[in-house]
């Protein structure tokens, strides 16, 4: 996903926004913005007079080494202006602790992750009817499933015993969302699962 600017500019112009919430990495679809995407935004922001709230909460989880998440407010002075100066003292203390004493966890983690999501890639784009492309951060699938047809492709999952979200949820029929943040050999069952559900759908 790249941001469309032009349409931005058409929205913000047109509409009364007072405030607009950010998600990077980008959920559902795992996407790393660059440097001149994020350098772009808040100057469009300050143009309209729009308050950017950045929910940064996958930030930790960027599975591509040749990728690297920038927080916003490291962008422009424009871009810091409404960080919360003040928290309490756990909200001090549980980040300094993962920060200081996690490293090696977290390193652990995301090779785990990035195994999950290889193997993911390579499965989900062999079933039927499936397409999921790259995934460069988080822990998040979004599988296109336009294609096999199925009306309520959630609950079609689900009754095979795959608890998917439902991509209408965001905005986009025709989607799910699967969470590959789990063991590897659920991960396993769970695609072994969809596989045999697809291959007995009668046409």
């Amino acid at each position: 996903m790249t941001f469309d600017f032009l349409n931005f500019e058409k929205i913000f112009s047109e509409n009364d926004i007072s405030l607009s919430i950010l998600c990077s990495p980008y959920n559902p679809c795992g996407t790393v913005f660059t440097k001149e995407e994020l350098t772009e935004l808040p100057n469009l922001y300050s143009k309209y007079k729009i308050v950017i709230c950045s929910d940064e909460i996958h930030s930790d989880f960027v599975l591509d080494i040749d990728k690297k998440h920038i927080p916003t407010t490291c962008i422009s002075e424009t871009a810091s202006r409404g960080v919360v100066p003040h928290v309490n003292t756990l909200g001090l203390m549980a980040p300094a602790a993962a920060y200081e004493k996690c490293e090696e966890w977290l390193a652990d983690l995301i090779s785990y992750l990035r195994n999950n999501r290889d193997y993911l890639e390579e499965q989900i784009n062999q079933l039927p009817g499936l397409k999921l492309n790259h995934i460069e951060a988080t822990y998040l699938a979004w599988i296109d499933v336009s294609e096999t047809g199925l009306e309520n492709p959630v609950q079609f999952f689900e009754n095979a015993g795959v608890g998917l979200s439902c991509g209408s949820f965001f905005g986009q029929k025709g989607f799910v969302r699967l969470n590959f943040g789990c063991p590897r050999s659920r991960l396993e069952q769970a695609i072994k699962i969809m596989k045999t559900a697809l291959n007995n759908i009668k046409h």
